[in-house]
């Protein structure tokens, strides 16, 4: 898997694309010019990057219930076949029911990493404005602790 980002300063677009076995995601978000402020190209960057995590994960999601249905179908083909010698018949049923129990569970595991995607994303993008808007305060605030240890430190030595 690859991730690629790329950031167009007029626009103020940041652009993520993720590559994944010859796919790609596409994850576009733009920087509007009251947060310009506050935000930098990399906050962009961060949540085009969400939006195409978002992507990569309904596609395997769609992918995984493709084959789930396959595995589905060809388990209930088996089973209505009386040719085969049963214990043959009887390992091959176990294995398939093994294989339809893992892709369940990785579909089950897709579905919940997209809702908690989609779920946490505008969360995301609130801490972030936030934590960014009370960056400046934060910055004098500590540029003033230090100004008050130094000045401690001198009324001690000197």
């Amino acid at each position: 898997m690859k991730t690629w980002f790329d950031y167009d300063p007029h626009n103020h677009i940041s652009i993520c694309t993720i590559q994944k076995n010859g796919d790609s995601f596409i994850g576009v978000t733009r920087v509007y010019p009251e947060d310009m402020d506050v935000a930098s190209v990399y906050i962009g960057c961060q949540f085009a990057e969400i939006k195409a995590a978002i992507q990569l994960h309904k596609h395997n999601y769609k992918e995984y219930k493709k084959e789930l249905k396959v595995l589905t179908d060809l388990y209930n083909k088996i089973t209505q076949l009386k040719e085969y010698p049963e214990n043959e018949h009887q390992r091959v049923c176990q294995f398939i029911r093994k294989q339809i129990r893992m892709k369940e569970a990785q579909v089950a595991a897709e579905k919940e990493i997209v809702d908690t995607y989609q779920e946490n994303y505008p969360k995301v993008v609130e801490n972030r404005i936030a934590k960014s808007r009370n960056l400046p305060e934060k910055l004098a605030a500590r540029a003033r602790n230090r100004e008050a240890i130094k000045k401690a430190g001198e009324l001690c030595n000197g």
